[in-house]
């Protein structure tokens, strides 16, 4: 569950970076993001897939970032 937890954060996390929010909202969803990931770091840091998403919140451009560019993808559904 604690999976979830730290995959739905990331996600509103960087939210307002993928849908065009204001440099204000993207400030403060990454804030919320990193102040998450330190009050947490001792359990999460014991995953190791969840270990790379803390560089998140330092990273200046996630869209063209090799590891976080996909997060920030706008993916569309196929047409029929």
């Amino acid at each position: 569950m604690k999976k979830l937890e730290v995959y739905l954060r990331v996600y509103f996390g960087i939210f307002p970076k993928a849908n065009g929010g204001s440099e204000e909202q993207q400030v403060q969803a990454m804030s919320h993001l990193k102040n998450y990931f330190e009050e947490n770091s001792g359990e999460l840091s014991k995953d190791p897939t969840i270990l790379p998403l803390f560089a998140l919140p330092f990273v200046q451009d996630p869209k063209t970032h090799p590891v976080f560019k996909e997060l920030l993808q706008v993916k569309h559904a196929p047409s029929k």
